[in-house]
């Protein structure tokens, strides 16, 4: 078995409160990943990844570019997300 300990993704429903309350900075990460790290929201695509180099699981956290944490917001926002 084939384990990829270090992956990165994010679900859909996170981006759209994210842009809301990440104003420009945020919406520019976000179309910067989608461009070079299609995987990180197309499902599909991963998983024919995975199979293409015969990856059985994958251990997947936050993308770090994308966490609330780091974005230019009061600490509300942050707390909300």
């Amino acid at each position: 078995m084939i384990i990829d300990a270090h992956s990165h993704a994010l679900h859909g429903k996170y981006l759209e409160p994210l842009s809301l309350t990440g104003g420009e900075w945020i919406k520019t990460k976000i179309e910067d990943l989608t461009r070079l790290k299609p995987q990180v929201f197309d499902i599909p695509l991963r998983l024919e990844w995975l199979d293409k180099y015969s990856i059985d699981l994958q251990v997947i956290t936050m993308h770090h570019t994308l966490d609330s944490n780091l974005y230019p917001a009061d600490s509300d926002a942050k707390i909300k997300l």
